[in-house]
């Protein structure tokens, strides 16, 4: 089947692209009051039918409604930066680190993470938001925004429907997943868990670890060795593939700076990775 060649999107002056990104913005807010809103109306929608389930399904279909809403708004608003400056981006990840390979040997799924070890907690369900694969002085990897998590039904009675039962879930992990390829595979799996004893790779290990950690502030780190393949799982509230949240739309500039700000750090955690001479 062949492939349509999407037009490259039309660029708009720093002050248009300003006022459409505030647009999204303010769009994003009327949803939330409006779900506060419908809340409200649910609930006293309820006592006037006298009815505290269906009260409950109003409220529930709201917030439903109006998060699904606020997602796909912060989505169009995520595209239109992309779209906009996105090719200064994606030519300065080129740059660091190749273009990414058509098929990719590590994208983000529930069977990669598993394959790591890294996780016994109970999780059902992994996924990224932004993931970059290439290679840095020579050593392939794949990095991710992860995030795992349990989903469980509990039991949860209604007066009208005493079998009810709702949805939980919980964020097991979320923080940068990363799969390097090293030079030699390791003797034997090893593992680096919190609390647990570390495998024999040398006394440059801990501090090799506090590099590690360091260079994306990680307050917690996870690795294995399987065959010639490194599992890294940082705990970390810094992204890759994303702009700040705390930039002011009416300085563009900014967002270019957190585009740059972000291959740094990609090549931040890499140039660490690259310091075990003995791995890589």
């Amino acid at each position: 089947m062949r492939k349509r060649n999407r037009a490259p999107q039309e660029k708009m002056p720093d002050e248009e692209l300003s006022r459409r990104i505030l647009f999204y913005g303010h769009l994003a807010n009327l949803c939330a009051y409006g779900c506060i809103a419908g809340a409200v109306l649910g609930v006293l929608a309820g006592i006037l039918l006298e009815s505290f389930a269906a009260g409950c399904v109003i409220v529930m279909l709201v917030i439903v409604a109006a998060v699904f809403l606020i997602q796909l708004i912060h989505a169009m608003q995520s595209a239109l930066i992309l779209g906009q400056l996105g090719d200064g981006f994606l030519d300065a990840l080129r740059k660091a680190f190749g273009p990414q390979p058509e098929n990719k040997q590590w994208p983000m799924s529930n069977e990669l993470v598993r394959r790591s070890g890294l996780f016994p907690e109970e999780w059902e369900s992994a996924s990224a938001r932004g993931s970059y694969e290439g290679s840095y002085q020579g050593i392939p990897f794949a990095m991710h925004n992860a995030s795992l998590t349990h989903v469980w039904e509990v039991r949860d009675p209604m007066p009208d429907d005493p079998n009810n039962t709702r949805t939980c879930s919980k964020t097991i992990f979320k923080g940068l997943f990363l799969v390097c390829r090293m030079r030699r595979p390791v003797a034997q799996e090893a593992f680096v868990l919190p609390g647990s004893p570390r495998p024999g790779f040398g006394p440059e290990l801990e501090n090799w670890e506090q590099q590690l950690r360091r260079a994306v502030d990680a307050r917690e780190l996870r690795m294995s060795f399987r065959g010639d393949l490194m599992f890294a799982a940082f705990a970390t509230d810094r992204q890759i593939m994303a702009v700040s949240k705390d930039i002011d739309p009416k300085i563009i500039e900014e967002y270019r700076r957190s585009f740059q700000d972000s291959v740094d750090l990609m090549k931040g955690l890499m140039e660490a990775v690259a310091q075990n001479t003995e791995l890589f």
